[in-house]
C-alpha cells in the first residue's frame, strides 16, 4: 500500500466514513461532479471525471491529513497517486490528495 511519509493519520469516526462513501457514491452517480464538506478543522472534497476519482482532505494542521487513506484503500483499492500541497485559496491549509484512475 502507498503510504505518505510525513502525514497526520488519526482514526476516522464511523460517521465520517459513512459520509465519505455517500459523497463518493453521489459524485460517481453524477458521472462528472464534485461534492464538498467543510468541517471545523478538516474539509473533504470528492470529484469524479473521466473515470478518475479524487478525494482530498484539507486541514490547517502543519502536516497533510491522510486519515481516510487506509479506509478508502480497503474499500476501493490502492490509489494510483498520493500527493499533498498548500491550498491556493486558503493560506495555511495543506491538502492531501488521493487519486484512483480507471475507477469503476
Amino acid at each position: 500500500m502507498l503510504k505518505p511519509t510525513l502525514a497526520k493519520v488519526t482514526p476516522l469516526r464511523k460517521e465520517t466514513k459513512k459520509l465519505l462513501v455517500q459523497m463518493i457514491e453521489r459524485v460517481i452517480a453524477s458521472s462528472d461532479g464534485m461534492e464538498r464538506i467543510h468541517g471545523v478543522d478538516t474539509s473533504y472534497v470528492v470529484s469524479f471525471s473521466d473515470n478518475t476519482l479524487v478525494v482530498s482532505v484539507g486541514s490547517s494542521a502543519p502536516m497533510p491529513d491522510a486519515s481516510p487513506l487506509e479506509f478508502l484503500t480497503e474499500k476501493y483499492g490502492e490509489p494510483a497517486q498520493l500527493f499533498a500541497g498548500p491550498s491556493s485559496i486558503t493560506p495555511g491549509v495543506i491538502i492531501f490528495y488521493m487519486v484512483w484512475e480507471n475507477f469503476n
